[in-house]
């Protein structure tokens, strides 16, 4: 059946669509136990070994695996129902938080399962747009929804960077990643009941790992549209996981460490507003680029 589509009347518009508020609910439990789990990991491994490098390797990893999970499984989002795909991603990384909370779990173990659990990031990233294509459709509606999924993911960091922080006064942080697995968990829940099932994407051109690569970066536009999603990122990523050793040598405590790691989402979440409130899509197209080029400069006052 067709896919459907919400009016194009703003925010409102794309919650009247059945299944939206599972996808929208299931993101932000899996995404705010992630930001929990971050916050505690990089706080567990500091405590640990006594050094910012790790520290920060551990916030990093969350990111490393990304590339080479989206090259080696981006074709399973296509060739298999993407309730499926995204209930099975959820699991598995419920499993790897679990096993993170075990006590006998060594640093070298609690990296590779981080490692894990971003590895498998790509594919339920790429289930979740396709799927959500097909649930608002392919117009405003569906640029509205992505905008509403991006505020989720930043209001979640900005809620656990800060309820992360609070948490860790009262307990170990172990005990806090274990609020991670329960996220997961009830994500897959939502996803599976609020849901309903759709066959795999037919007609979805199966490309190899490489010959993806080549179709996405021998088309111009598609090649600029994913640079200017990577670039800004590698970069920006680098002040957040650096802020567990900063607040440690400026003698602040985890809920300064939580406050700080707050600002980014709370410019971001206004961002979102605005530009899905205020703007037309031809002036969002417009400024992309240029914000892109100078959205990194006020860390020169910092």
């Amino acid at each position: 059946p067709p896919p459907t589509a919400a009016p194009a009347a703003g925010y409102r518009a794309v919650f009247r669509v059945p299944e939206f508020p599972a996808v929208f609910a299931a993101h932000l439990m899996s995404v705010l136990g992630v930001v929990v789990a971050e916050i505690s990991l990089t706080v567990l491994v500091y405590r640990a070994t006594g050094s910012p490098l790790m520290s920060a390797l551990t916030f990093a990893l969350g990111f490393l695996p990304y590339a080479l999970g989206g090259t080696v499984l981006a074709g399973i989002a296509d060739r298999h129902p993407a309730r499926r795909v995204l209930t099975a991603c959820d699991l598995v990384c419920a499993a790897c938080a679990a096993a993170m909370v075990w006590p006998g779990t060594p640093v070298a173990g609690i990296l590779v399962l981080r490692c894990a659990m971003a590895f498998v990031a790509p594919l339920f990233q790429g289930a979740r747009s396709a799927s959500l294509a097909d649930i608002l459709g392919s117009g405003e509606a569906f640029v509205l929804g992505r905008s509403l999924l991006r505020m989720v993911a930043q209001s979640a960091q900005l809620t656990g960077f800060g309820l992360g922080g609070l948490l860790l006064t009262v307990l170990a942080p172990r005990g806090a990643i274990a609020l991670t697995a329960a996220g997961f968990l009830a994500s897959a829940l939502l996803l599976r009941l609020g849901t309903r099932p759709r066959p795999a994407r037919a007609g979805a051109v199966r490309h190899s790992a490489l010959g993806g690569l080549r179709a996405v970066f021998g088309n111009r536009r598609l090649r600029a549209l994913t640079l200017l999603c990577w670039i800004p990122s590698a970069f920006s990523v680098v002040p957040e996981a650096l802020l567990t050793p900063y607040a440690d040598g400026i003698g602040a405590g985890t809920v300064t460490l939580g406050i700080l790691m707050c600002a980014l989402p709370v410019g971001t979440i206004a961002g979102e507003l605005w530009a899905g409130s205020a703007l037309t899509p031809r002036t969002r197209a417009r400024i992309t680029a240029p914000l892109a080029a100078v959205c990194l400069l006020p860390l020169l006052l910092y």
